[in-house]
């Protein structure tokens, strides 16, 4: 894509040029996805000067590569100085930029952006999928917090799962090596431990925010308790040396305050022989995890994530970041594949041994996926993009990926039609409409009046 700000240009674009932007469309009436433009704009070209270089270069980097940028357009709102000094960012300045078949534009600051740190809008990928199960609140912290150490799409792919534990099934669970759950609410355990038992990895997050239990913890969580706590001014939270925290100061963590209060967390007493104490606080263990069966638990009592954010702290987000290291294999290999793309509602994926298709455009339920024949189910992910799973299939991998329409969009075309139908004939015979109109009328009027009197008949 390319990103224009320059609103001269944004408004005529689509109609002239190939190339996809940004910016210059209509929000989605459906209410299907929100919208992470204006993290983009703030991320890249409205910086508060007072945010950490090296974060502020992080994170643009991580939207560049989210939202598949080629091209940057440089002219009124420029791209912050910290991300275009980056020796990495930029490959050529001032181009000439095609516009279909015209050159245009020359006098506009134009610049090509790198491949290597970006990736297409269609992008079969080896990066492991992260299923997040939890509210939108939470994953929006779990996007910034990943967003601030640039875990882009090389690194993980984040998927956009259900709310609850007990809305996705153990088949599901199959298709993502890790889970984030965080703000999430349900208590199906069992189905958890059998998941990482299996192999899979988990984070799970729980503090004060929510219910906490009462008596023993399932065996999912590396403790047998639960303790709550509203931390002071005075609190200490201290490492343990292990590989998670070996290169994390944690001098540089943020006070555990908020507005001033106590931040609430919560503790654990009585390790297991699988886990072990990462973070302490107060001398209690505040995150832990372990290995238990094939597969990886990392708890928090900590709210991390929203720490994280509501602090800007790069050192806690690497801290994240080394968690979530441990729980994915980060090491991207890019896959042989082929894309076609004929039409705009056609695509065409050939590939061999992939873990899944990043599509980086609005999530949308009109849109269906085949993959080597058979139906498959499409994830929202990133910023509410699309992602088709492909992780246990083997050899070559063909995929098909299709907008037909939902029942709603099709509703909306029908409703459209009828109302512009009944209104051309209203204006042609204004007056067989006019008669056809009382008619109508007045068969409604008898119906809902018989309605109407056996309601109350019924209640007298």
């Amino acid at each position: 894509r390319v990103d224009i700000i320059n609103q001269g240009v944004t408004q005529w674009w689509n109609t002239t040029a190939s190339m996809p932007q940004i910016r210059g469309y209509s929000n989605n009436p459906l209410g299907v996805h929100r919208d992470w433009q204006y993290f983009l704009q703030a991320s890249t070209r409205s910086v508060d000067e007072k945010t950490d270089e090296e974060l502020v270069t992080n994170r643009a980097l991580f939207l560049i590569d989210a939202y598949g940028i080629k091209f940057i357009e440089n002219s009124l709102a420029n791209y912050t100085q910290e991300i275009t000094e980056n020796p990495n960012f930029i490959v050529n300045k001032d181009i000439d930029f095609l516009v279909g078949t015209t050159r245009l534009l020359k006098n506009l600051a134009w610049y090509q952006l790198s491949g290597d740190i970006t990736s297409p809008i269609v992008s079969p990928t080896t990066s492991p999928a992260v299923l997040f199960i939890g509210n939108d609140r939470g994953y929006e912290y779990f996007i910034r917090s990943i967003a601030m150490t640039n875990l882009n799409s090389r690194f993980l792919i984040p998927i956009k799962g259900p709310r609850s534990i007990k809305d996705i099934n153990d088949k599901e669970l199959q298709n993502f090596p890790a889970l984030v759950l965080y703000q999430y609410i349900g208590k199906d355990y069992e189905k958890l431990a059998k998941y990482v038992k299996g192999g899979g990895n988990l984070y799970i997050e729980t503090n004060t925010n929510q219910p906490l239990f009462e008596g023993k913890l399932p065996e999912i969580f590396p403790a047998d308790s639960l303790t709550a706590h509203q931390s002071a001014d005075s609190d200490q939270v201290q490492k343990t040396e292990n590989d998670i925290t070996s290169d994390i100061d944690i001098q540089n963590f943020s006070k555990f305050t908020f507005e001033g209060g106590p931040w609430k967390l919560a503790t654990t007493k009585n390790i297991r022989s699988w886990a072990s104490a990462y973070l302490l606080y107060n001398d209690q263990p505040v995150i832990a995890g372990g290995n238990l069966g094939a597969g990886t638990v990392i708890w928090s009592g900590l709210n991390l994530p929203f720490h994280i954010i509501d602090n800007n702290n790069l050192e806690e987000a690497q801290f994240f970041k080394n968690i979530l290291s441990q729980l994915v294999n980060s090491q991207y290999r890019a896959p042989d594949f082929k894309v076609e793309r004929e039409k705009p509602e056609l695509i065409k994926v050939k590939a061999n041994s992939i873990s899944g298709i990043y599509f980086k455009e609005n999530y949308d339920p009109g849109w269906n996926a085949q993959v080597n024949g058979k139906k498959a189910k499409i994830y929202r992910a990133g910023l509410e993009f699309m992602y088709i799973p492909t992780a246990n299939l083997e050899g070559v991998i063909n995929t098909s990926i299709i907008y037909r329409g939902s029942l709603i969009t099709w509703g909306l075309v029908t409703l459209t039609l009828v109302a512009t139908i009944l209104t051309l004939f209203y204006i042609i015979v204004p007056e067989v409409s006019k008669q056809l109109f009382n008619k109508f009328k007045s068969i409604l009027q008898k119906v809902l009046g018989k309605k109407i009197n056996t309601i109350i008949s019924e209640e007298e």
